[in-house]
């Protein structure tokens, strides 16, 4: 696990990283749970997001955030 002193020495390593995957993938489940707070299934189309890139192994070559783009989209 790298360091986290400069969070910018982890920008190389992005989700590889053990420690940086588990606090990326607990903030994506945190904003999906607040979705879901103002209003029932909000937060569904982010946690299908997070679950394809959990699926992918989060392989820096597949993570495309824009894809983040069309997920915005598609929250009521």
């Amino acid at each position: 696990m790298c360091a986290v002193d400069d969070p910018w020495a982890l920008v190389p390593t992005g989700l590889a990283d053990p420690g940086l995957r588990v606090a990326a993938e607990s903030l994506l489940s945190l904003a999906a749970g607040l979705l879901d707070a103002e209003r029932q299934g909000a937060g569904a189309p982010l946690r299908a997001w997070t679950d394809r890139r959990r699926a992918s192994g989060w392989a820096p070559a597949d993570v495309d955030l824009q894809s983040l783009h069309h997920v915005e989209q598609e929250i009521p």
